[in-house]
């Protein structure tokens, strides 16, 4: 237990300093302590003392002339030969210094790990600031309690792993919340965690500010943000059969949509030249059909209805928020016109977490991996419980529910190739953005939501139609055939002996709309009519 907490130095641009010989080993000579030779061994063994003078980074003189201070001891104690202390004495150094980072290396559920790593550094409990909390952590000998379920982290890497290979162009990202108490089940990733080869300490499931290497810059999400508008329109009263005249190319240079302001709705005015397609098709489509073909001309249009404003405060509430390169805590969303087609970057663990919120019939809880801590002696000292608040009423977050489920259920959707074993009932939406360059699927049962996107995280953010996901070539790229199926898998071996859950029908009157009388302007100039039926609410 001594060896597991004993701090070994280290330190400077190498990390925060070994707390333990496994980190130690690792740091200083690239090994594990079961394969240390006996001149390495020695050296560690000597470092505990005093290990910033003995710092053999700093001060590799006196790091030897500890070494073999204590090899000569143990030769004097019979430990070991008066030759095997000669040889040690007479020998280098021999470092083989890497970067040191967490304790998280040799987890098999590493990127979780870190996760929790950061949240405890966030925990007051632990200590007044973040470099006291991770002392506390790596010395305290502390019990940490997690949400981590096994059977959903090792299902969701599993399926992870045979879609896309750590070495593939794109990166492939996970997270899994359970609804109703914001619990992470499952982060995972398609790199492995380290610094060789299709390895990476980034975090890309995460929000910036959760992660060692920082976690995600954000990945646009496509057509995943549309349920956030349709949540708006039930909410604002609009039946499932409103219908919107959908063509292939729609010209909304300078049209109007309202805004979030601080005094207030305001105005946000498009640029020239914004004309959205589709690539779903054209026609008349209701707020079903249009959801479950992800047509993009009928949900811009839909968005000029239900203005920018209380879409983005949903999403916001759930938990969903931009994440940009130079702000680890994150913005709020853009309100622009492309809201609705997936403009903003977020991580998968925020969307995993918004999606949660339909799927607990509008309540939402923030995502959160550590329950509790205990000290040496077994006594909390820190317990977390589910941070809950309502966002949606149920009526509207069924209504959700009913038609995001037809875009899995339904022939033609966009997901329906997404369905789960056994016909479990399962909602979802699948994202993809302009050009391919981010492709998602977030999609939950009532007890399991999950969000998978694939992009290319490296900095080209190009397109991915014609890549090799594993060596399968795959074109055009899209939210249903990559990442789609990953999730499928991944909700599959994740819910494997979990007894089904059903939706709960959506109430009728969230099915029809609400009904209003409108005002008979037979007779009158257009303006006048139109001026009119605005005063009512409506559109002309």
């Amino acid at each position: 237990r001594y060896l597991n907490i004993a701090f070994f130095g280290g330190g400077g641009g190498n990390g925060g300093g070994a707390y333990g010989v496994a980190a130690a080993a690792s740091l200083f000579f690239g090994t594990t302590p079961d394969k240390l030779t006996l001149a390495q061994a020695a050296l560690l063994a000597g470092l505990v003392q005093a290990p910033t003078e003995y710092n053999p980074i700093d001060n590799p003189e006196k790091a030897i002339g500890r070494r073999n201070q204590v090899v000569t001891r143990m030769a004097e104690e019979g430990m070991v030969t008066e030759e095997e202390a000669r040889q040690v004495r007479q020998s280098e150094l021999g470092l083989n210094v890497s970067r040191l980072t967490t304790t998280c290396l040799p987890s098999w559920a590493p990127f979780f790990c870190d996760y929790v790593v950061h949240e405890i550094k966030q925990m007051p409990e632990l200590g007044e600031t973040p470099d006291e909390r991770e002392r506390n952590l790596m010395r305290g000998g502390l019990t940490i309690v997690t949400s981590l379920n096994r059977q959903a982290q090792e299902a969701a890497q599993q399926a992870m792993s045979e879609r896309i290979h750590p070495s593939d162009s794109a990166v492939g990202t996970m997270a899994m919340v359970e609804p109703g108490t914001g619990y992470i089940q499952a982060i995972a990733n398609s790199r492995g965690y380290g610094e060789q080869d299709g390895q990476t300490y980034i975090n890309y499931a995460v929000d910036k500010k959760m992660g060692s290497a920082g976690g995600s810059n954000g990945i646009q999400a496509g057509s995943a943000f549309k349920p956030f508008v349709l949540a708006a329109a039930i909410k604002q009263g609009m039946s499932l059969n409103t219908t919107i005249e959908a063509p292939q190319e729609l010209d909304m240079s300078g049209e109007k949509f309202r805004v979030c302001a601080a005094n207030g709705d305001t105005v946000y005015t498009t640029d020239p030249g914004y004309s959205p397609k589709n690539s779903t098709g054209s026609g008349r489509f209701n707020l079903k059909t249009g959801t479950e073909r992800s047509v993009n001309t009928f949900y811009v249009q839909l968005l000029q209805k239900t203005g920018i404003c209380e879409p983005a405060t949903i999403a916001q509430e759930s938990g969903v928020f931009k994440q940009v390169p130079d702000d680890p805590e994150g913005q709020p969303l853009d309100q622009v016109a492309s809201f609705t087609l997936g403009s903003n970057t977020v991580s998968p663990l925020a969307m995993a977490e918004g999606y949660a919120m339909f799927a607990a019939r509008g309540v939402h809880c923030k995502s959160i991996a550590v329950l509790e801590v205990r000290d040496r002696t077994g006594k909390p000292i820190a317990t977390r419980k589910p941070e809950c608040n309502r966002v949606l009423d149920e009526d509207v977050a069924d209504g959700v529910n009913f038609v995001l489920r037809g875009v899995i259920e339904n022939p033609g959707a966009t997901g329906n190739r997404m369905r789960l074993d056994g016909g479990r009932p399962a909602a979802g939406k699948t994202g993809t953005t302009d050009n391919a360059v981010a492709v998602w699927f977030a999609g939950y049962t009532p007890q399991l939501a999950a969000a998978v996107a694939v992009a290319d995280l490296d900095g080209k953010q190009t397109t991915l139609d014609g890549r090799e996901y594993n060596g399968e070539r795959i074109s055009p790229a899209c939210g249903g055939c990559i990442p789609g199926p990953i999730w499928a898998v991944a909700m599959n071996g994740a819910l494997e002996g979990v007894p089904e859950a059903s939706f709960t029908r959506p109430n009728p009157s969230v099915v029809r709309g609400v009904n209003e009388n409108v005002p008979d302007v037979r007779g009158m100039e257009f303006d006048a009519a139109a001026d009119r039926l605005g005063d009512f609410g409506f559109g002309a």
